[in-house]
């Protein structure tokens, strides 16, 4: 997304948000305690309400790794027209099928838990980083 920048800190985040009159709330928060030679891997998941984006309005969930931030997902009340709002911008997604822009991918799906469609942004380093400390 435009306003967000992949490795942001999740204080840095947090600050933004809430200075710009939105409420952030703490979803998820897994700290890592090891003290081994193994990666720390410590997630933290917020979510903003009533969010807006490109003209859309809907929640925003941001996902980070180790502080920075790995990917986010917005749930308009209107994908479709949202979509149609990033193809504008040169975001080209069509169906399932997404589109690499630089080290992020950008996808649309509908959640299997909430049946809700959203759009996601994806750092694919940072996720490629995720994967590598899971498996040691």
């Amino acid at each position: 997304m435009d306003a967000f920048e992949s490795c942001t800190t999740s204080v840095a985040m947090r600050e933004r948000l809430e200075g710009a009159g939105r409420a952030v709330s703490i979803l998820h928060h897994q700290k890592d305690d090891r003290t081994d030679s193994r990666r720390r891997i410590d997630l933290l998941e917020f979510e903003v309400k009533d969010y807006q984006h490109l003209g859309y309005e809907g929640d925003l969930v941001l996902q980070f790794f180790n502080d920075r931030l790995l990917l986010a997902e917005f749930l308009p009340q209107d994908v479709d027209g949202y979509i149609d709002a990033l193809r504008e911008k040169g975001v080209d997604i069509r169906g399932y099928q997404g589109v690499y822009l630089g080290n992020a991918y950008v996808w649309a799906f509908t959640g299997y838990r909430d049946n809700r469609r959203r759009v996601v942004w994806q750092d694919n380093r940072l996720h490629d980083d995720l994967m590598a400390a899971i498996s040691g």
